[in-house]
C-alpha cells in the first residue's frame, strides 16, 4: 500500500436545513500510519477558519484511522456548494470526491385552517397555505385517512395552486377532523380544524298508530336524526312516561317496548325532539283492544261438563 493517505470515508451529498447544523464527515488511513492534517475546501476554494473537530479511532480490524468532522452552523443558503476534503502526511496529499450540499428550508404556514361550523346544505371553506424552499406540497386528510365523503360525491374541490378546500352542499357524513399537511424535503407540518355540520332535528319515518290486544307487547318507535343529537322526550297524553318492569326505552330512547299492555296503556304518545336549532314533535295513538272471547256452542259445553263429571268420578 502507499504511505499517502488513503481516504476511507468520503463526505457525502446530503439537503441541509436552514438555520440548522450540518456536518461533513471525511476519514483517512495510511500504511504505515503517520499523522495526517486536514484541509477542507468549498467551491475549489480553500475555507478560512473552518469548525472542524477531529479524532483518531480504530478500524474494526484494528488499523487506526483519522476523521474530522467539519461543522456548518445555523446553516444559510450561502453555505450551499460543493464540498471537498484534502488530507496530507509527510508521503503526499490525497483528495476526496466532492460532496454537494443543497440547502432546504423547513415549511412554515402562512394560512391556517381554522374550525368552522356550518349547516346542511352551506359551503365549507378551508385555508391552507405554507412557504418554504423548494415549495411544499399540500395535502389534506380527514380523520387521519384519505376517505371522503364529500369527493366521493363530488361535492369537494381542491386545487394545488389554491390555498382553499371546498365542500359544497355539507352534509354532517362531512363532520371530522380536516388535516393539512404542508410537506418538501425538509420536513413537514400539519395544522388541524374541525368541522362541525348542523342539522334540524327530524324523524326518519313518521311514526304509525298501533293497535294491540290486552296482554300483546307493542313496540312504539321514534327513529330520528338531527346534529348535534337531538334530546329526545316521551310524554303519553301529556305526561312525561315513566319506566317500570312493563314500560322501558331502548336504541338510544327511540324504542319503546310495553309488556303485556293493559286499557291503561291506551293513549296518545308524543315523541319530542330538539338541538339548537329547533324542536319537532310526531304523535300516535295506541289502542288497546279487550281480550277476544272465546265463543263455544251449548253441545260442546255440555260434552265438557260430561267428561268433567266422569274425569272427577274416575
Amino acid at each position: 500500500d502507499s504511505p499517502k493517505p488513503k481516504i476511507i470515508e468520503h463526505p457525502k451529498s446530503h439537503l441541509a436545513i436552514k438555520s440548522r447544523s450540518a456536518n461533513l464527515v471525511c476519514s483517512a488511513t495510511s500504511n504505515p500510519f503517520s499523522n495526517m492534517t486536514f484541509l477542507w475546501r468549498k467551491n475549489n476554494g480553500n475555507i478560512s477558519n473552518p469548525s472542524v473537530y477531529e479524532n483518531v479511532t480504530l478500524t474494526e480490524n484494528g488499523k487506526p484511522h483519522a476523521t474530522s468532522v467539519l461543522v456548518i452552523p445555523d446553516v444559510a443558503h450561502s453555505d450551499s456548494g460543493k464540498y471537498q476534503c484534502v488530507v496530507s502526511n509527510k508521503f503526499g496529499t490525497t483528495y476526496s470526491s466532492k460532496a454537494k450540499v443543497n440547502i432546504v428550508t423547513f415549511p412554515r404556514f402562512i394560512k391556517t385552517p381554522t374550525n368552522i361550523t356550518v349547516k346542511t346544505g352551506e359551503t365549507v371553506t378551508l385555508n391552507c397555505a405554507a412557504t418554504g424552499d423548494p415549495p411544499p406540497e399540500i395535502s389534506w386528510k380527514k380523520d387521519g385517512g384519505n376517505d371522503f365523503p364529500a369527493a366521493r360525491e363530488r361535492r369537494m374541490n381542491v386545487m394545488p395552486t389554491d390555498p382553499r378546500f371546498f365542500i359544497v352542499n355539507a352534509k354532517t357524513t362531512d363532520m371530522g377532523v380536516y388535516s393539512c399537511a404542508a410537506k418538501n424535503p425538509a420536513g413537514t407540518v400539519i395544522a388541524n380544524a374541525t368541522l362541525t355540520v348542523l342539522q334540524e332535528p327530524s324523524f326518519i319515518r313518521v311514526m304509525e298508530n298501533k293497535e294491540v290486544t290486552s296482554g300483546e307487547s307493542v313496540v312504539l318507535q321514534c327513529m330520528i336524526s338531527g346534529s348535534p343529537k337531538p334530546v329526545l322526550k316521551w310524554m303519553k297524553d301529556g305526561s312525561p312516561i315513566i319506566t317500570t318492569e312493563r314500560h322501558f326505552f331502548t336504541a338510544h330512547d327511540q324504542v319503546l317496548v310495553i309488556i303485556g299492555a293493559e286499557s291503561s296503556d291506551a293513549g296518545h304518545y308524543e315523541c319530542e325532539i330538539t338541538n339548537e336549532l329547533g324542536t319537532k314533535k310526531d304523535m300516535i295513538e295506541l289502542k288497546v283492544l279487550p281480550p277476544v272471547a272465546i265463543m263455544v256452542k251449548e253441545e260442546d259445553m255440555t260434552g265438557i261438563i260430561i267428561i268433567t263429571v266422569v274425569c272427577c268420578a274416575v
